[in-house]
């Protein structure tokens, strides 16, 4: 059972030495270690670890964000934002979470239009609850 976006399996790894310059499009889950300059529409989820670099529009269906990230972010349900990213962008999502330590730039508004406040937390998970 899935209990958190990072639960899913990501069938598409972008290495860490790898940049990509246009426009990535279609269906799964990916796991983004390069950097990109350009735009993004997966239905499915895609997740920006830790070094990774984007600047370009987003449209996914969940986003994991550990990396730095520039422009817009169009999530039909979950954005979670962890401690080592950093973020300067639009993002119109279902629900965000933003860890305490991100650096977030921008405004979030719901699909309704409404406007959110980030609901800031400390990661509570740990070695000892992965066993």
């Amino acid at each position: 059972m899935e209990r958190r976006i990072s639960d899913k399996n990501f069938e598409t790894v972008i290495g860490k030495g790898l940049v990509i310059s246009g426009t990535i499009e279609g269906e799964g889950n990916i796991s983004f270690k390069g950097r990109l300059k350009g735009n993004i529409d997966i239905k499915g989820t895609i997740f920006f670890e830790t070094g990774s670099e984007f600047e370009g529009e987003v449209r996914a269906d969940n986003l994991i964000a550990e990396g730095n990230l520039k422009g817009k972010l169009n999530v039909k349900e979950n954005v979670e934002i962890r401690r080592n990213a950093k973020l300067e962008v639009d993002c119109l999502c279902g629900k965000v979470s933003i860890e305490e330590g991100a650096s977030f730039n921008g405004k979030i508004e719901t699909e309704k239009g409404e406007e959110l406040k980030p609901y800031v937390f400390k990661e509570k998970r740990g070695t000892e609850n992965s066993k």
